[in-house]
């Protein structure tokens, strides 16, 4: 048990780099599609913080 729980995380960053490629694939995908320009959609999240600096107190 202990080995296959282990030999699960050994996957762990090989599957989190490619879901990093497969997200930054889409990314690029979607800012070339003029429809989802005009709306300022591209799936890249938010670039910047909700914090004190930039006017917001919660």
């Amino acid at each position: 048990m202990l080995f296959e729980s282990a030999n699960k995380r050994s996957h762990l960053p090989r599957q989190s780099i490619k879901l990093g490629l497969l997200v930054e694939s889409a990314i690029t995908a979607n800012r070339a599609n003029s429809n989802l320009q005009k709306s300022n959609v591209d799936g890249s999240g938010h670039n910047y913080w909700v914090d004190r600096r930039a006017g917001y107190s919660k």
